[in-house]
């Protein structure tokens, strides 16, 4: 590791002196080595010889022999934040960079809410804690935020930890920066730059490129790298060049093999025997559709339960076989539900999870002893048995919000962060009506803004607002000045079986408007029945555009939120201004009982009462506060 001894500015001098550090000193070299400036710890008595502090006003000037003793002082490795702080002034050659780095510290500290002696200097570790960051509550924006990242990068490689270059093209070898320029469009160009520049600094060139540079690569971004979703970049920089490699001449021809999904594990229903599917799928249309005269008549399930619980059924199906059981054994559902086989099953996905019981593997259980009572016809025995793995692997019933929400709703005690979140929709149409000659680019700008108003003015579950049909969901009344656009969802499309309709503010229509006539032709070529089509036309997946909108929630607005998020946070807003009423975010949110509406919410109206009597405290204090003598005896209130 070069380091060089630099001036210190006090600013950061008093910031080091506060930190504490801990250092794991490397065992000193046996080899002779000429004797510094600095005193050195003996063998015989080993110490640590610090130099004396500067005084607050003091520079501290770099000599021959500071240097010296600088470079043949025991290398330090750092193991946390603090010991990066404490190594940058040995290797800092700009005053003005070290401070920028101290900068980038306190940062990283302040919106971790750690003390930097807590916070591993891994990138491994560090990356796990960023990626869960929250910059809004401390008040920072995402554009900042990101630039602080990629200091931060810049830093621990300044004190000598591995870590991996960024997208920088700027020191490409002659080869690969001919390759490169060659790459037809920005989307292949930005999405293969990390993987490009890292083979470059290397020194692997094009021709060279193999499979094993590729795993090389893929450990780097893991282990070496900030990157807040490694195996997803690994996947995408694999599809991305295997486009350039059919697209491109000249690009090197390699197939990166690596797992399409990352973390899918269930088998296709038609790599079991036939009579397996033909067993399971009469059981689902039998759920969906109940014949309401059946002597065991229940309830038919929703299609969206329908399609879990094919899913599910997969994938404990998958999880026997993962299991050592034969496939070609699995002819029936009737297999999955012996208590032998399910628990086996079950073993594996609990293994799966790390042997932690989760709300999902509880309902995985759950359906096993349904398709046994219920379709098996099982014996009372076997019934039993598989009602205790469900016992066994049920959790609680989660009571009020999760810490993940609770975290997410205290971005919004900001009123920056409310503001950014709810004028953005509007300032972003504003912005896109300022464009010249648009493209599909915007129109998915406008569809994720609309996206966003939709769930600020409705709190509609994602399901359902992916889902919206023009033609059956968007009623409209009247015309001309008078006109009114409903949102209106049938109670069989709703999870809680409750119809919703809600009518649309004026200035939600004029986007919506905007929207139809200007934006959504382009999302799609043919005709769509969806408000929010894909590219070839159909509906929406669900997950997908859950997670694109939180992506753009950050990109634009700063904050880390998903849709489902939304409806806490319209009853945080609600009851900011009416802490007294339940019915109102009763009926917004669809739920058939108050007691549902307050079994989740509950501590939201407590933060309102807190805050009232702190109000009712703040009073008190002041009305009795009690006097202040001053020097001349003669006593006075505050």
């Amino acid at each position: 590791m070069s380091c060089t001894v630099t001036s210190v500015p006090p600013k950061s001098l008093r910031v080091i002196e506060q930190l504490g550090f801990l250092f794991e000193e490397r065992p000193a070299q046996p080899t002779a080595i000429p004797q510094p400036a600095m005193a050195l710890a003996t063998e015989a008595e080993p110490a640590e010889v610090e130099d004396p502090p500067p005084a607050p006003s003091a520079v501290v000037v770099a000599t021959t022999a500071d240097a010296e003793a600088a470079m043949l002082a025991p290398a330090r490795r750092p193991k946390t934040l603090a010991d990066v702080a404490a190594n940058l002034p040995r290797c800092m050659s700009s005053p003005r960079k070290l401070a920028e780095a101290m900068s980038v510290l306190r940062m990283v500290g302040r919106v971790l809410g750690r003390p930097l002696a807590d916070i591993p200097a891994h990138p491994t570790e560090l990356r796990v804690l960023l990626a869960d960051a929250a910059p809004a509550l401390a008040g920072i924006k995402m554009a900042r935020w990101n630039r602080m990242r990629s200091l931060l990068m810049g830093t621990l490689a300044a004190v000598g930890i591995k870590v991996m270059p960024g997208r920088s093209t700027d020191g490409l070898s002659p080869a690969w920066c001919e390759r490169f320029n060659s790459l037809p469009n920005k989307k292949l160009r930005y999405g293969l730059s990390r993987i490009v520049s890292y083979l470059s600094s290397q020194g692997i060139e094009p021709a060279a490129v193999n499979a094993i540079s590729f795993d090389h690569f893929a450990d780097a971004l893991r282990t070496a790298s900030l990157h807040r979703t490694p195996e997803t970049a690994i996947r995408t920089t694999a599809r991305l060049w295997t486009v350039a490699v059919n697209r491109v001449p000249g690009w090197p021809r390699l197939t990166p093999k690596v797992d399409p999904t990352g973390h899918a594990y269930a088998l296709a229903m038609d790599a079991f025997p036939t009579s397996f599917g033909e067993d399971a799928e009469p059981f689902l249309d039998h759920s969906g559709n109940q014949d309401v005269l059946a002597d065991d008549y229940a309830p038919s399930v929703k299609p969206s339960t329908v399609a879990m619980r094919r899913k599910q059924i997969l994938q404990c199906a998958t999880a026997l076989v993962r299991s050592g059981f034969p496939i070609e054994q699995i002819t029936s559902l009737a297999i999955l539900t012996q208590p032998a086989n399910a628990k086996a099953a079950l073993r594996y996905l609990l293994n799966r999870k790390g042997g932690t019981t989760t709300p999902y593997l509880g309902q995985q259980a759950q359906l096993l002893r349904t398709i046994g009572k219920h379709w098996v016809k099982a014996g009372p025995d076997q019934v039993t048995a598989l009602a205790g793995f469900t016992a066994g692997l049920s959790t609680k019933k989660q009571r009020g919000m999760t810490e993940k929400n609770r975290k997410g709703l205290r971005q919004f005690d900001l009123d920056e962060n409310v503001r950014a979140l709810l004028h953005m929709p509007a300032s972003i149409f504003t912005a896109l009506g300022k464009e010249g000659a648009i493209d599909r680019g915007h129109a998915l700008r406008a569809m994720f803004a609309l996206a966003v108003r939709l769930l600020i003015v409705t709190a509609l579950r994602i399901d359902n607002l992916a889902g919206l049909d023009i033609g059956r969901h968007l009623v409209e009344h009247r015309r001309g000045r008078s006109r009114t656009v409903h949102i209106v969802i049938p109670p069989e499309e709703t999870k809680t079986s409750v119809p919703f309709e809600k009518e649309l503010a004026e200035g939600t229509v004029r986007l919506l408007d905007i929207y139809m006539s200007r934006y959504r032709p382009l999302l799609c070529p043919v005709d769509s029945p969806w408000l929010f089509p894909n590219h070839l036309g159909g509906r929406r997946c669900t997950v997908t555009f859950s997670t694109a909108i939180s992506k753009f929630i950050l990109r634009e607005a700063g904050v880390k939120m998903n849709a489902h998020l939304f409806r806490s946070l319209a009853v945080k807003l609600h009851h900011a201004q009416h802490p007294e009423d339940i019915e109102t975010p009763r009926q917004l949110l669809g739920h058939k009982t108050s007691a549902t509406t307050l079994n989740a919410y509950a501590e939201l109206r407590t933060d309102a009462a807190n805050k009232r009597y702190d109000e009712t405290l703040a009073k008190l204090l002041a009305l009795y506060q009690p006097p202040i003598k001053p020097h001349d005896g003669r006593e006075t209130r505050q």
